[in-house]
């Protein structure tokens, strides 16, 4: 998505290779998702995943246009006092759960800095020297490593067509780093 909005929107130029990696990519992911059947669910869940998808598009590219000139860990910084103001005033409307025990606290503050402050920083460090679109296309690796590390932690098993769409995925990251 966020390759093909860079190109009619932005007008960033879209060449050959990096349209086949990314359709490799998405192919890849698909598999990846679609054969361990993440493609079932209520038309509400499907709308609001393909309307996170596209707020995330935008996002990631209003991101490479701010990160050119901008430091990565001063934008992280700002997107997440923004989130967090957002969340409070959603949870002084609606009453969150509090985890009651230490591991859950633990839980909470490893997702926090590891999955939150860790992950952004490094997505926007990857947008400010890669450019949005590649740097999209590098996460779509992400529904290959969770089924991997769902394997390795979780003992889920995945389904042979998820593997390929794991492989295919990691095939067409190289391809587009290597091809540039």
């Amino acid at each position: 998505i966020v390759t093909v909005l860079g190109a009619l929107v932005l007008r960033q130029r879209l060449g050959r290779r990096r349209l086949l990696a990314v359709l490799a990519a998405l192919f890849g992911t698909a598999l990846t998702l679609g054969a361990g059947g993440g493609f079932a669910g209520e038309a509400r869940g499907v709308a609001l995943g393909l309307t996170a998808a596209l707020i995330y598009a935008i996002y990631t590219l209003v991101g490479g246009r701010v990160l050119v000139r901008e430091d990565a860990l001063a934008c992280a910084t700002v997107v997440m006092i923004a989130a967090a103001a957002v969340f409070i005033g959603f949870s002084a409307w609606h009453q969150p759960a509090f985890p009651h025990t230490a591991l859950g606290w633990a839980a909470i503050a490893a997702i926090a800095v590891v999955c939150t402050v860790v992950a952004m920083l490094t997505y926007f460090i990857g947008i400010r020297q890669l450019g949005a679109a590649d740097a999209a296309t590098l996460s779509t690796l992400e529904p290959a490593v969770t089924i991997v590390l769902a394997a390795v932690f979780l003992d889920e098993a995945f389904a042979p067509l998820q593997a390929l769409g794991a492989v295919i995925i990691l095939a067409a990251v190289v391809w587009l780093m290597r091809t540039g």
